[in-house]
Formats: structure tokens, sequence, C-alpha cells
């Protein structure tokens, strides 16, 4: 025997997902700040270098990592357009 019970269609529910992160930015030029030998040395932060290929220190060390966090906006931002 089969049942003539009707059928539900499935829903859908759209919304949007908002995350909210924060980060740190690495200031090694005069005038927009300094950090430690002993940090620019520490396995996490030789670790973030090597993991995002941000080369050199100082001004360079400084506009790579600039240059790292507006690409990934950039990236971000493009992704969550439908």
């Amino acid at each position: 025997m089969t049942s003539s019970q009707p059928t539900t269609p499935p829903v859908t529910i759209r919304s949007s997902i908002r995350i909210d992160c924060h980060f740190h930015i690495s200031a090694t030029t005069p005038g927009h700040g300094s950090m430690s030998d002993s940090l620019l040395r520490s396995l996490p932060f030789r670790f973030m270098r090597w993991r995002l290929e941000i080369p050199g220190n100082g001004e360079v060390l400084e506009r790579g990592v600039e240059a790292k966090l507006a690409q990934t906006i950039a990236e971000t931002d493009a992704s969550s357009k439908p």
C-alpha cells in the first residue's frame, strides 16, 4: 500500500554570514614603528614570512606584509560577490 500524503518541497534559507576577524601589521620602518630583533628572528615570525612568501627585512618586509594584506582583502571581496 502507498500513502497519499502530500510531499513538502525542501525549504531553502538564504542568509549572509559575516566573519569578524583581526590582524596584526608588522611595522618595521622609522615613523611606522619597530620590532625587536628577537621577535623578527622568532619561529612564529619566520614561519609567517615563509608561509606568506615575504622576503627581506625593514622596509621590504613591511611593504611585503602590506601588499599581502591588500591582496587577501581584495581576493576575499571578489569571492564574496554573487
